[in-house]
């Protein structure tokens, strides 16, 4: 018995932060302040899904384990895992938050004692002392939570192909690969059928793979997927990786400072929370093309165009497929730029982009998106 397909129209909204390593209260105490100003926009409409980026509140750059290790979470514990939880009560939607991820390695030894009737003996330690001896022992992810309506997380991503940054701080591959979960909409009696993809899971798997062998796209294609959602960290061509030859970097460095000196920015840290971009449902978005770092509340029609590309193969197939691109903005360690521009485009006879926000700007974007999928059945 086939399930019927049926057509309908999700709210869904990117909230674009930008994060600083080392500073996590200061990104939560801006989030809920987005939030609380989203709100009070005069075309604010509940959404049915919300999407942060990749390692939302924590900023991205960490350079080692211990670095990085007192900012990781479980997927139902944590300070992302929190505001996820409270969002999604909120507003009755599904939340999907990037954060970095510590589980529990059942390989290392037990820090409890047992006597000799195989009863566990007491040990006087403190909750405290306990999560982080499992965090010394952990493996450590880079995730994207997925929490329901109720609060509760019902799916954990895993990040599956990694950057030279996750390398860094001992982050593993997704053992199981690309995965999918089906978003059931009750009052709308359609079930979604959802993938995603955290930033390089887009490109080629290390950068050794074929270009177009488009793993992550046809990942998609083969298993009939009606809505991708990507959260990310994705650099601006300006910005200075490990793929910048050693003679370029003084006139890179030279070119981003005369960017940000002409855009009246700081080399790193937070922006003015009066800066904050909505673009909303009666918001109309210019995609006008910019390659310097300029003009911040424009978007970087390159990278989104990049973006676009990594799914060819979703695009040859001619199924009415949703995209959302969840990217974060701002500066880290004077030289990384991330490149904004969260975005949401359909596939189908043709590809339609619904919205995007700037490139360097703190805000929300929320459209109303066509998907497809099939009835609930009970």
């Amino acid at each position: 018995m086939t399930t019927p397909v049926r057509k309908a129209t999700l709210n869904i909204a990117c909230l674009q932060l930008n994060s600083q390593p080392f500073h996590l209260d200061d990104t939560l105490q801006r989030a809920h302040s987005l939030l609380t100003k989203w709100q009070a926009q005069a075309d604010f409409k509940k959404p049915d899904i919300v999407v942060f980026s990749e390692f939302a509140l924590t900023g991205y750059n960490f350079n080692s384990r211990k670095e990085i290790l007192p900012y990781t979470e479980t997927s139902n514990s944590g300070v992302s895992f929190e505001l996820a939880k409270k969002i999604s009560l909120k507003f009755g939607c599904y939340t999907i938050i990037g954060y970095p991820e510590y589980h529990k390695n059942n390989n290392t030894p037990n820090n409890s004692n047992s006597n000799s009737n195989g009863n566990s003996a007491s040990i006087n330690t403190s909750n405290e002392m306990t999560n982080n001896l499992d965090k010394d022992n952990a493996i450590l992810y880079n995730s994207a939570n997925v929490v329901s309506p109720k609060g509760h997380s019902i799916f954990n991503y895993r990040k599956s192909f990694l950057y030279d940054t996750d390398y860094l701080w001992g982050c593993q591959e997704n053992p199981n690969g690309f995965q999918s979960l089906k978003l059931e909409f009750p009052s709308k009696n359609i079930s979604i059928n959802t993938s995603f993809g955290i930033c390089m899971d887009l490109n080629p798997y290390k950068f050794t793979a074929p270009f177009d062998a488009f793993e992550f796209a046809k990942f998609n294609v083969d298993n009939k997927i009606d809505l991708i959602i990507c959260p990310m960290s994705w650099l601006h061509s300006y910005s200075i990786t490990n793929f910048s030859k050693p003679e370029d970097i003084n006139f890179e460095e030279k070119r981003i400072l005369q960017c940000l000196s002409k855009e009246n920015i700081p080399h790193k840290g937070i922006q003015d929370e009066n800066k904050f971009q909505f673009n909303l449902l009666h918001s109309s978005s210019s995609l006008e093309s910019v390659d310097e770092y300029l003009h911040m509340n424009k978007p970087d029609l390159n990278n989104m165009n990049y973006w676009v590309y990594r799914l060819l193969p979703v695009i040859d197939s001619k199924r009415d497929v949703s995209v959302v691109f969840a990217n974060r903005s701002g500066i880290e360690d004077n030289n990384t730029i991330f490149a904004g521009s969260s975005s949401m485009v359909s596939f189908g006879d043709n590809v339609r982009v619904w919205g995007a926000l700037g490139k360097g700007v703190e805000g929300v974007l929320q459209k109303d998106v066509p998907v497809q999928g099939c009835e609930i059945i009970s």
